[in-house]
């Protein structure tokens, strides 16, 4: 994730890709706790921003 992260151009690669897999995993959790949560496309909206904010 971290070299994904770079090669898109983030500015701090390895805080990207910890976000993101934080983001991933909690999502993961959330679904698991509650099925058919919608939780993906919130995290999905929420990685865009992260990843977003992070090129700019």
């Amino acid at each position: 994730m971290t070299d994904l992260s770079g090669r898109a151009g983030a500015r701090f690669p390895e805080r990207l890709a910890g976000q993101l897999r934080a983001l991933f995993e909690g999502a993961i959790v959330s679904e698991q706790l509650q099925r058919n949560s919608g939780v993906a496309v919130d995290a999905r909206l929420a990685a865009e921003i992260l990843i977003v904010s992070s090129i700019e």
